[in-house]
């Protein structure tokens, strides 16, 4: 076969294509999927779990913990994007099958988009998936970032000596 062959260097291409934007998403997932899971710590923490027991807890021992805190906002669908989040982070840094990678990319742009009014979705639509993911992150780390600032709160209205 010759290497330069039009088919072959097609394919070539196709696959660094391919490389470059999985290089972006992993990029994009893994820093801001990090940046969810440090706020996460930090809503944990502001809720008595110490930083030992923090250290040795799982993402999602974490996320559990966290939900069991948000008293009244247990059900929101965030907690869903986070999770197909961290299960597109798990995919990535331990799995190169392409195809399982875009399913969990996928669910989580389903997610994601499903949380938003029609017209906002369909703007979001055609974004890349490192964008999508970013977002996502974002808005999950937006989401629990407020909840510990009600605790936060809540904690300095409790020492208030006007409280």
């Amino acid at each position: 076969m010759n290497i330069d062959d039009s088919e072959v260097q097609a394919r070539i291409a196709e696959i660094r294509e391919r490389n470059e934007n999985m290089n972006t998403l992993t990029l994009s997932i893994l820093r801001n999927h990090l940046e969810a899971e440090q706020i996460m710590n930090s809503y944990v923490s502001a809720n008595g779990v110490s930083k030992r027991r923090l250290r040795r807890m799982k993402f999602s021992d974490k996320m559990e913990k966290c939900k069991v805190f948000a008293k009244g906002e247990q059900n929101e669908p965030w907690w869903g994007v986070l999770n197909a989040a961290n299960s597109l982070r798990n995919t990535i840094a331990h799995n190169l099958d392409l195809d399982e990678i875009d399913r969990r990319m996928a669910d989580l742009k389903e997610k994601y988009l499903a949380t938003m009014t029609p017209e906002n979705a369909a703007a979001m639509e055609d974004q890349s998936d490192d964008y999508i993911a970013m977002m996502a992150c974002s808005t999950c780390g937006g989401f629990i970032a407020t909840l510990e600032s009600r605790v936060k709160g809540a904690q300095g209205d409790a020492s208030s000596p006007i409280a």
